[in-house]
């Protein structure tokens, strides 16, 4: 029998939406803790969380974040998981766990319809975001070549294959840059301390001490065990500012679907 879309609107449908959000991170958490990794509940997640115990009532995602090291050891974990790889399924920006920034966990059981501007429609499956901290000494040397490391690297991942002269003259001139960045960003690193925890992708908003984040604690969501920042307070300030816990105006209360479909056989 083929799938059945049942359109919902997303004001109303949010809580159960939400619901399946949160069986998709006790699934995930349940195998993180088990396997001892480091990892802590991000972003709008961890607010909505801090604010009032669960999600905040207009978002329709979740975010969590691991250090480099335990996102790559569970990228192995999970792709060597039958039983959780026949329930969902995993999109990774890159095919380099060293260089991953973010992965996608995606359920099939809804759909969901976001506005992407310009009259566009971005269309996807359920899915809670898993991303990859680095460490740094946070200099702004660092984050010079950490930019361009990063810039380059898009660039180059745009570029075609089969590419005219102009574009290849471009493309060796952008390797060449990324090439120097990842030289100098190595070698900086060695000298100096690190003590900065970042993600590459959120332009240094999401750069925050170590020691605000490590050890991470353990809090109850529910009847799963989540894990926050070790200093939780200080990481929102960091992401949100001084006035995290309080509500943005009533017409930014909006979800980032405009429609969600539940996928029913």
């Amino acid at each position: 029998m083929s799938n059945v879309l049942y359109a919902q609107q997303v004001d109303n449908f949010l809580p159960e939406y939400q619901g399946h959000l949160f069986e998709m991170l006790n699934d995930l958490a349940i195998i993180i803790n088990a396997h001892n990794l480091r990892w802590w509940i991000d972003g709008g997640t961890l607010l909505g969380f801090i604010r009032g115990g669960g999600f905040i009532p207009w978002d329709d995602d979740m975010d969590i974040s691991l250090p480099r090291n335990d996102y790559i050891k569970l990228m192995d974990i999970l792709k060597e998981d039958e039983q959780f790889n026949k329930k969902y399924s995993l999109h990774h920006d890159t095919n380099r766990p060293n260089s991953q920034q973010v992965t996608k966990l995606y359920s099939e059981k809804y759909t969901i319809f976001e506005d992407a501007g310009n009259g566009k429609c971005l269309i996807h499956k359920a899915f809670i975001d898993i991303f990859a901290y680095d460490i740094t000494n946070g200099h702004l040397v660092t984050k010079y070549f950490t930019k361009k490391m990063v810039r380059n690297s898009g660039r180059l991942q745009g570029h075609p294959k089969n590419a005219n002269l102009l574009t290849m003259t471009i493309r060796l001139k952008e390797h060449i840059v990324l090439t120097i960045a990842k030289t100098a960003y190595r070698l900086i690193n060695s000298m100096a301390k690190q003590n900065k925890i970042y993600l590459k992708i959120c332009r240094y908003k999401a750069m925050h001490n170590i020691s605000d984040v490590l050890p991470v604690k353990s809090m109850k969501w529910d009847n799963t065990e989540v894990m926050v920042p070790n200093n939780y307070v200080q990481y929102c300030i960091n992401l949100f500012g001084k006035n995290y816990m309080s509500l943005p105006p009533k017409e930014k209360r909006i979800s980032h679907a405009f429609l969600i479909l539940r996928n029913s056989s």
